[in-house]
């Protein structure tokens, strides 16, 4: 028997949205049973009488919050409770906002059977990542290979595994955070979540300390089509947007050396580019070509977007596969190896990356997205001026 842990709040149309895909889920009703943890609201009981008049096929149970735990302490103690209540190692997570695709458990399926090495494994997502979370940069691939890794891990739809989460929950204090240990020299992206509501954050922090990566597929088994909660809202959503799977899947094993490897900030470990490191004759190399790295250590050499006044070996920028420009010792000045001593500038030139890559319809998105945002804002300022309740979800 599989497990699937699902969170609610009080978003009824969406849940009903998520119960409908389902429902398309019918060959395997009988090898899944659903959890659904109701965090409380004063519509609980609508969403109650929403689960238990659904008619699902599936075995399913319902955990009622008597208080309003919050996303990220709900989030937290649903999976660890659900982890202790079943023999399982592996716990499907979802939440009440996602659609899943019609095959979603068939790859589900496809991942049990295959050969991993669950070493530095925390989970396999159910959503395939398109973009650089840090930057919107839409991420590009090395080989044909149906997954790669990375060690964000995975919020919207996941697997997680018994072990490694009971490291995780052990390792929070009273307030379900994560202390980075005081000798930590780990490099985190600068994150804008909340302390108080993101448990991603937190387990984040957790997977960049033990060196511990997610396995993302490259076509999504979930999509993301809330548009209000506590960390998305409709403007951002669209961030999220990843092509479904409309197609079985199956492989018989999933060979982590032979997959694309991205760290937290997205970018390719340093033996990526063995040889043209190695025909600079130096070693440890910090690869950010993004430029959203520090200058940690002025002694080191980076690979990078950043402006340097002296560097080793220096390339153009044409390839929009930001590391084909290195591979290829394309021509030219944008990309730097260099000591950390020469970088010049401690911000990466964005300005000429998106003119480079991206399409005027591109930017007249952004344009938009920008009003938009600057609207959201305006209209949230004019509700708490009139008094006006904000029904915003969890």
């Amino acid at each position: 028997m599989k497990h699937v842990l699902i969170i609610a709040y009080n978003r009824i149309d969406y849940l009903n949205r998520l119960i409908r895909s389902l429902r398309n889920q019918k060959s395997y009703t009988s090898d899944y049973k659903l959890w659904f943890v109701i965090d409380y609201s004063e519509i609980q009981s609508e969403i109650i009488e929403c689960i238990t008049n659904s008619n699902l096929e599936f075995e399913f149970e319902i955990i009622a919050r008597d208080v309003n735990y919050g996303l990220k302490k709900n989030v937290i103690e649903s999976v660890t409770e659900i982890f202790e209540k079943i023999d399982s190692q592996q716990l499907i997570y979802l939440e009440d906002d996602l659609v899943l695709s019609p095959y979603t458990f068939n790859y589900i399926e496809a991942v049990h059977r295959a050969k991993l090495d669950l070493d530095r494994l925390f989970g396999i997502s159910l959503y395939a990542q398109t973009k650089n979370e840090w930057n919107g940069f839409y991420l590009n691939f090395t080989n044909y290979n149906s997954f790669f890794a990375a060690i964000l891990p995975a919020s919207l739809g996941s697997i997680f595994f018994k072990n490694k989460w009971s490291l995780f929950r052990n390792a929070l204090d009273a307030t379900y955070g994560y202390a980075l240990p005081e000798d930590s020299n780990h490099e985190l992206p600068l994150l804008s979540w909340s302390d108080t509501n993101s448990w991603k954050k937190e387990l984040l922090k957790f997977c960049v300390v033990q060196d511990l990566f997610t396995l993302y597929p490259k076509v999504s088994c979930v999509a993301h089509m809330g548009n209000a909660g506590t960390n998305v809202n409709i403007l951002s959503n669209a961030f999220f947007n990843s092509t479904m799977l409309y197609t079985p899947c199956d492989f018989e094993d999933i060979d982590i050396k032979e997959i694309d490897f991205l760290d937290i900030f997205f970018e390719y470990n340093p033996s990526f580019f063995k040889d043209v490191i190695d025909s600079a004759d130096i070693k440890n190399v910090v690869v950010d070509l993004y430029g959203l790295k520090k200058i940690k250590n002025i002694d080191s050499y980076y690979l990078t977007s950043k402006k340097c006044k002296n560097s080793k070996m220096s390339f153009g920028f044409e390839y929009g596969f930001l590391p084909s420009n290195i591979l290829e010792k394309l021509d030219g000045n944008y990309f730097s190896l260099a000591r950390g001593r020469d970088i010049v500038n401690k911000q990466a030139p964005f300005t000429e990356f998106f003119e480079a890559n991206f399409s005027p319809n591109f930017k007249r998105n952004i344009t938009a997205y920008i009003l938009l945002t600057l609207f959201k804002k305006a209209r949230k300022v004019l509700e708490i001026w009139f008094c006006k309740p904000n029904d915003g979800v969890n």
